[in-house]
């Protein structure tokens, strides 16, 4: 059984366009954004794999089209962000400082000499205008345009089969509400 894979840049990310208007970087436009290259890549059905935010979209694209979603795979994920920014919340403030960058590295990227390629990632990760827009200015606090999203009343809508994962070092509160349906 063969399986087609595809991992796309979304807008503002990668070598996708980045148009500097805000209004391109929502929740509706990112799930708009899947579903048409789900339609010009002639898919009728698809597992969907979202990884942080990229959960979200998946539960926005299988709720709005669930006749084209076979399944949802979420990494690190919730179905609210206030779920996941309260959890980001709790573990920023057990270290010292509340800093972001040793949020990431305690949590995220747990070794002992992080990689060379890592500091500029970082860098550009902050400085990108989809991010800063749709999440605020770090990985931590969620504060963008995607501050709002909440689809905890409506996981029962979502009737094909899920996965839901979460690491050791990442809140488990982020996925308890989406395992219990």
């Amino acid at each position: 059984d063969e399986r087609v894979v595809v991992f796309y840049d979304a807008l503002g990310c990668g070598k996708s366009d980045a148009p500097e208007a805000a209004e391109n970087y929502t929740l509706d436009r990112a799930r708009d954004d899947l579903e048409a290259l789900q339609t010009k890549l002639a898919l009728p059905r698809v597992v969907l794999i979202g990884h942080g935010t990229g959960g979200w979209v998946a539960l926005a694209h299988a709720l709005r089209n669930p006749a084209r979603v076979a399944g949802v795979v979420l990494c690190g994920s919730s179905p609210a962000s206030e779920v996941q920014a309260a959890a980001e919340a709790a573990n920023l403030a057990a270290l010292p400082g509340g800093d972001a960058r040793a949020y990431f590295r305690t949590y995220q990227c747990r070794l002992a000499e992080p990689p060379d390629w890592l500091e500029p990632l970082e860098s550009a990760t902050a400085a990108n205008r989809a991010h800063r827009t749709m999440v605020g200015p770090d990985r931590v606090r969620i504060a963008g345009s995607w501050a709002a999203f909440d689809v905890r009343g409506r996981l029962r809508e979502i009737a094909v089969p899920g996965f839901v994962t979460c690491g050791q070092y990442r809140s488990e509160e982020h996925t308890s509400e989406l395992q219990s349906h």
